[in-house]
């Protein structure tokens, strides 16, 4: 049974999870009026195989229910997925302080006592919608940042190695002017005309400066 948002300004798909008709029926009218699109199953089984299927943004969950009780489900599902990809809350009729611990402890989000009031589960389940999209939003943000970074990264290495690159072949052509004009100081030419001996010696110079400031 489906009862589609009335108000689609309110995001939410809700998957109500209670073996008794009436509680179902109440719970996803109240919860489509308040513009939330509601999905109901009677029992454990069918809960995890539509989770399995199609995961709605939050479930709300009875504890006592024939067959796989609550926490059986909710331990199911905590096996794939967490407290903040997927919300649940349990809606029992049990009070025992102990209750409430066990099932925030087994990964429900939250937790209301039967009989419910409406409002109370209105409040719960946007708080919990509201806290889901802001960090689904955070998620996309970081995402968003982390792309930007090796984006930049892959830039900024790249512009370095061409950097290199052009450092390689000036160092090359320094240590070849080097290597050349030592060689020629060592030819007869050399050894008989001072003048071309200053200006090789110069540009000698001159190579190993430049390869200095590289």
């Amino acid at each position: 049974m489906i009862h589609s948002a009335i108000n689609r300004g309110v995001p939410g798909r809700v998957l109500v999870v209670d073996d008794v008709e009436d509680n179902r029926v109440i719970l996803s009218r109240n919860l489509a009026r308040a513009g939330f699109e509601t999905e109901c199953v009677e029992d454990g089984v069918q809960a995890i195989s539509r989770v399995s299927t199609d995961p709605p943004d939050l479930i709300l969950l009875d504890w006592m229910m024939p067959g796989l009780s609550g926490i059986d489900v909710l331990t199911a599902i905590r096996e794939h997925y967490d407290a903040n990809q997927l919300p649940i809350i349990m809606c029992t009729a049990r009070d025992e302080g102990s209750s409430i611990v066990t099932a925030l402890n087994a990964g429900a989000n939250d937790y209301i006592q039967k009989p419910l009031n409406f409002s109370i589960v209105t409040a719960r389940v946007t708080a919990q919608l509201e806290r889901k999209n802001a960090l689904t939003a955070l998620a996309e943000i970081n995402r968003d940042l982390e792309d930007e970074l090796a984006h930049r990264t892959r830039a900024l290495m790249a512009r370095q190695s061409e950097q290199d690159d052009n450092v390689r072949q000036d160092c090359s052509a320094a240590l070849s002017d080097i290597l050349r004009w030592t060689a020629w100081l060592k030819t007869d030419e050399a050894q008989t005309d001072a003048r071309l001996r200053e200006v090789c010696l110069d540009s000698i110079v001159a190579a190993a400066r430049k390869l200095a400031t590289l």
